[in-house]
C-alpha cells in the first residue's frame, strides 16, 4: 500500500486499513503554486488540445499537466514493476494528479464517459507489459 505524502491521503488510507504503507512524494496532488488552497473557480479553462489546465500553473510556481503526468506515471510504474504478479496494490492519491495520469493512458472520450473522480473514488487498473489498462471507477456513494 502506498499513499501521497499529503496528510489527507494518508489519513484516508489509515481509515481503510491498519496495514503498513509507504508514503511517496510522487503520488502528491498537482502543485498549483500560489493557487494552492484557493477556490476552484479561480482555475482557468482547459487549454485547447490538452484537456486540462496545461502549463497554466507553471507561471505561478506550480506544475504543468505533463509534469504531474510524468511524476505519477513514473511512481506508479516503479511500484508495479516491484511487485509480484497477481498482487494487488492500493495507491492513495488525489483527483488532479489521477486525472493527469489517466490522460496518458486513456482516450479523452473514455475519460468523459467512464471516469468521475469524486472524493474516495477508486480507479481500478491492471498493469501488464509496462502498460496500465483501465478497468473501472468505483464511486463511494
Amino acid at each position: 500500500m502506498y499513499s501521497s505524502t499529503q496528510e489527507r491521503a494518508s489519513d484516508t488510507l489509515e481509515l481503510i486499513t491498519k496495514q503498513p504503507y509507504q508514503r511517496l512524494k510522487g503520488l502528491k496532488e498537482w502543485n498549483f503554486g500560489v493557487f494552492e488552497g484557493q477556490p476552484e473557480f479561480l482555475n482557468p479553462h482547459n487549454q485547447p488540445g490538452r484537456n486540462s489546465y496545461g502549463d497554466f500553473f507553471v507561471q505561478f510556481q506550480g506544475e504543468s499537466d505533463y509534469q504531474v503526468q510524468d511524476r505519477m506515471n513514473k511512481t506508479l510504474t516503479e511500484i508495479m514493476e516491484q511487485i509480484k504478479s497477481n498482487q494487488n496494490v492500493l495507491a492513495v492519491s488525489h483527483g488532479g494528479a489521477i486525472y493527469a495520469f489517466l490522460l496518458k493512458w486513456l482516450d479523452i472520450e473514455v475519460i468523459r464517459e467512464k471516469v468521475s473522480l469524486h472524493n474516495c473514488a477508486i480507479v481500478k487498473l491492471t498493469f501488464d507489459d509496462g502498460k496500465f489498462n483501465f478497468e473501472e471507477v468505483i464511486q463511494n456513494n
